[in-house]
């Protein structure tokens, strides 16, 4: 867990940005083709009219002949369209008079209407005249944009109250820019006077975008305090998440982006230092992802808690950053102040982290930046790195224990050593490297169990072949008196039986209580049937007697009855 709630923080972005590029590339398209341009070829006389202002000539023209809806240059426009751009409104009137449509669309990519090129280009009085002439103020071209979204990314405020005045929709959505508002828009460059036009009509701060971010979330992360100020006196919360696993508070995301002013200002105003996000990750931990050191040292004055628990498993962010491998990030956390003997509920510390994730790399810096024995040498409050290792497969991390001098047959409380851990959790490299660098094959735990016997139990059938090619002993016994080929029979395990016979195991071993049961007693006893018929099968009497006088059939017939 603690690897992919991290790979969240280093990967978040600003998903916001996105809508701002592709505005500023409209805005150079869409500025860039003003009329005079368009027409360099297919000139009609009804465009050159319009371009030069002669709204007399509109009347004789049409007489003439001239369509009054002809389109010409690279965006197909209409003349109405060449008027609502430049301004001419006499124009516009007299070619609507002529039945010039006002709410064609023209051939750009966007497909504007007339009324959009109006606002784009800022003529207010054009684009009064539209709406008051029927034009609906909510008009939206191919791309899904209203006039009111225009103005508001143009920062034009006299038509942005003009457009809210005549009912306009302050809450509209933008599909194409993550279904942002124009509110949204306003704030990420910090349009003050637009966004307080916007706020005084009406727009909501706390409407989410399709990226799960509302307002006050835009204008933190581009770092505009002063929009921020005006949406809190409209009573936007400064507290609010984002709408997604994450949960990010806008501190979160000034902290992650360096805003140290936009971070005061919210501690100042109330927002918890510590506050977490829907991970338990803090904006200090924000900070720390993005190397905001400055950021992350401003924090820290302010009383943040550099080894707080980030989630039920009492993890600290060290933790997590180990768990990564992300040595910069890790570095970080540590220079900041982590305790690197930090336990989780588990007693597992950081090093433990960077040890079952295999990041020796990770591994490494916390040994030479600590050199306490607890961290060197595990006390037995602490789990040995080397059985860690073994535990989660962790062949690099294993060797490099190794090579520090771990020793190859340290052992936990129950007697168990790194490769009965590698065996149960069928670590099968660590297993290997184990053998290969001497562990014993035959130690025991305090129950008497070695490693094939768990290899049995745990039906590791590679590892078991592993053993059995080391000479691992087929008549070592657990305190019932059980050797591996006898838990095979009590498992079922036919499979594992024929290897372990193969290797010299005895199919009439009996074990060494007072029972003297043989493997057919067993497997009678346990309901084992492929065993039990195999051996049938293989020419074991049905009527061997064990010690008290027992046959398998007995067995089974007392398991019954019990």
């Amino acid at each position: 867990m603690e690897r992919n709630t991290l790979s969240t923080l280093m990967t978040w972005k600003l998903l916001t940005k996105t809508p701002r590029s592709e505005f500023e590339l409209m805005s150079h398209h869409l500025e860039s083709e003003i009329c005079v341009g368009d027409n360099r070829e297919n000139k009609s006389p009804l465009h050159d009219a319009v371009l030069y202002g002669e709204p007399g000539n509109i009347p004789q023209l049409i007489k003439n002949g001239s369509n009054v809806e002809i389109r010409t240059g690279l965006n197909k426009e209409t003349p109405i369209h060449c008027a609502a751009k430049l301004g001419k409104l006499e124009c516009l009137k007299c070619l609507s008079n002529y039945g010039g449509s006002l709410t064609t669309k023209d051939g750009s990519e966007e497909g504007n209407s007339p009324i959009h090129l109006a606002v784009i280009h800022g003529h207010e009085e054009v684009t009064r005249w539209l709406i008051d002439n029927g034009v609906s103020v909510d008009t939206v071209n191919k791309k899904g944009i209203t006039p009111l979204v225009y103005a508001t990314w143009y920062g034009y405020t006299n038509l942005v109250q003009i457009i809210a005045k005549k009912g306009a929709n302050v809450n509209c959505r933008t599909s194409c820019f993550n279904n942002a508002t124009p509110l949204h828009l306003a704030v990420s460059s910090d349009k003050q006077d637009v966004v307080r036009t916007l706020l005084e009509f009406g727009a909501s701060p706390e409407l989410f975008c399709s990226c799960n971010q509302t307002p006050v979330h835009w204008a933190t992360a581009y770092g505009n305090l002063q929009s921020l100020k005006i949406m809190e006196t409209y009573g936007a919360k400064l507290s609010v998440r984002t709408n997604d696993n994450c949960g990010y508070q806008p501190i979160h995301l000034a902290a992650g982006g360096g805003h140290v002013t936009l971070v005061e200002w919210f501690l100042d105003n109330g927002i918890a230092v510590d506050c977490p996000n829907n991970f338990g990750f803090t904006p200090l931990h924000l900070a720390a992802v993005k190397g905001q050191t400055e950021t992350a040292n401003f924090l820290l004055k302010r009383g943040a808690q550099v080894n707080m628990y980030i989630n039920s498993e009492h993890s600290t962010f060290l933790h997590v950053a180990a768990s990564s491998g992300n040595l910069s990030i890790m570095q970080t956390v540590l220079d900041l102040g982590a305790d690197v003997e930090a336990q989780d509920c588990y007693k597992y510390t950081p090093a433990h982290y960077a040890t079952k994730n295999d990041h020796v790399h990770c591994l490494k810096r916390l040994r030479n930046f600590e050199e306490d024995k607890k961290v060197r040498n595990e006390t037995n409050s602490f789990e040995p790195l080397i059985i860690t290792a073994a535990k989660y497969d962790s062949e690099d991390a294993a060797l490099w224990l190794l090579e520090c001098g771990e020793s190859i047959e340290v052992r936990c409380k129950d007697g168990m050593t790194p490769l009965h851990h590698a065996t149960i959790c069928d670590s099968r490299n660590v297993a290997f490297l184990l053998i290969r660098e001497g562990a014993d094959v035959n130690s025991k735990d305090n129950n008497l169990l070695s490693p094939l016997h768990y290899a049995v139990l745990k039906k590791s059938i590679d590892i078991g072949i592993l053993l059995l090619a080391w000479k691992a002993d087929l008549q070592a016994e657990t305190k019932e008196y059980f050797n591996p080929l006898h838990l095979a029979a009590k498992g079922d395990e036919l499979d594992f039986l024929k290897i372990m016979l193969s290797h010299g195991g005895s199919i009439l071993a009996p074990t060494a209580n007072n029972k003297c049961d043989y493997p057919i007693h067993i497997a009678a006893s346990y309901g084992s049937d492929n065993v039990l018929q195999w051996l049938i099968d293989s020419g074991i009497s049905v009527n061997v007697t064990k010690a008290v006088g027992c046959t398998p059939l007995l067995n089974v017939a007392g398991q019954r009855i019990l």
